[in-house]
């Protein structure tokens, strides 16, 4: 592969629409099946290979999960978490952010029933249903 290549297909990766991250990871294994994750950003955090880590996580890089296919839209944030939705031909499938502060990110599929109420409605208000 020529750099030009290399050059082109990370661009093209790092434009693709998806959930960002410091250290994100999946909580529901069905994430992993439909999405991959790209490398948006550095490595940062504790970088010491003898720590322990105990109080404080180790160093990671920002991550984006995309879908492999299907549409994900952003749905709002509630004070605590992201919500998003992954428009799939057959289903939706309901995903929530969490980033604690200091911590790494992460993402995992959410009953439809958990969603915020507000986020649902302003929706509506937008047309959006």
């Amino acid at each position: 592969m020529r750099l030009e290549e290399a050059v082109r297909a990370a661009l093209d990766r790092l434009q693709r629409p998806g959930i960002d991250g410091w250290g994100l990871y999946c909580r529901s294994p069905e994430l992993y099946k439909l999405g991959e994750f790209v490398q948006v950003g550095p490595t940062r955090g504790c970088l010491d290979e003898r720590c322990l880590h105990g109080s404080h996580p180790p160093a990671a890089p920002r991550l984006r999960w995309v879908p492999l296919r299907g549409t994900l839209h952003y749905l709002g944030f509630d004070g605590l978490y992201d919500f998003y939705v992954l428009r799939l031909p057959e289903r939706d499938i309901f995903i929530r952010l969490r980033e604690p502060e200091g911590e790494h990110a992460w993402i995992g599929v959410i009953d439809p029933a958990r969603l915020p109420e507000h986020l649902l409605a302003r929706l509506a208000e937008m047309g959006e249903e």
